[in-house]
């Protein structure tokens, strides 16, 4: 599945899927980032991916587009096709740099392997991105890629009376897990209480080294 439609030079600003990497049968995120050049106020876009592989769960405005207005139109999710509009109040605009300006959810099949193509097109809705007063403005639009994953794997360390947990920043959806015993009940486990840091592509989070035995796990958060 190949976008088509108008490509501009390079130093232009780009709309641009970030490839993800989800784990079977799980839900992730996929990042749609506007590469701004300061002068942006709306975007617009269709998706394409395999309904066979992925299936769309829900759209928000990113982390970069909190006062945006979000339109979905996911009519055509089932076919693997959703559009996305998105305006700030009028007036405004975007900040020159890369911003993230939607999150979309999806879970990936059990059964699914290799990657899956998630590409920009302009049906139900055409690619635009447009300044306050409407007018169109050039982009480049890049497609990404969603990657089967692993099951993230949890690294513990101690260093004198510091115990340091850590995990692939990629599964940010899930937790770190503590219990006292060993049981076949998850009524003994509690999540970790210590917000994660993100750094060098780790969740990384570090506690006073327990004085007793402790277990530790990484759990789907809800």
């Amino acid at each position: 599945m190949v976008a088509n439609g108008p490509v501009y030079g390079e130093n232009h600003r780009q709309i641009q899927v970030a490839d993800a990497e989800i784990v079977p049968g799980l839900q992730g995120n996929v990042s749609i980032q506007l590469v701004s050049r300061g002068d942006e106020n709306a975007i617009g876009f269709s998706l394409l991916f395999d309904p066979a592989l992925v299936t769309y769960v829900s759209a928000g405005a990113g982390a970069d587009a909190p006062a945006a207005s979000l339109t979905v139109n996911d009519s055509q999710a089932a076919a693997g096709r959703v559009a996305v509009l998105l305006a700030l109040p009028p007036g405004a605009n975007f900040a020159v740099g890369t911003k993230e300006v939607v999150r979309l959810a999806f879970k990936l099949a059990a059964s699914a392997s290799g990657t899956s193509l998630v590409a920009l097109t302009d049906q139900p809705v055409k690619r635009e991105v447009s300044d306050a007063f409407a007018i169109s403005l050039p982009a480049d639009y890049i497609s990404g890629k969603i990657t089967v994953g692993a099951l993230p794997a949890l690294a513990i360390s101690r260093t004198d009376e510091i115990l340091t947990l850590s995990w692939s920043s990629w599964a940010s959806n899930f937790v770190a897990q503590e219990a006292h015993v060993l049981t076949s009940s998850s009524l003994n486990w509690t999540n970790v209480t210590v917000l994660p840091v993100q750094t060098n592509g780790q969740n990384v989070l570090q506690l006073p080294a327990p004085s007793s035995t402790r277990f530790f796990r990484l759990q789907l958060g809800n």
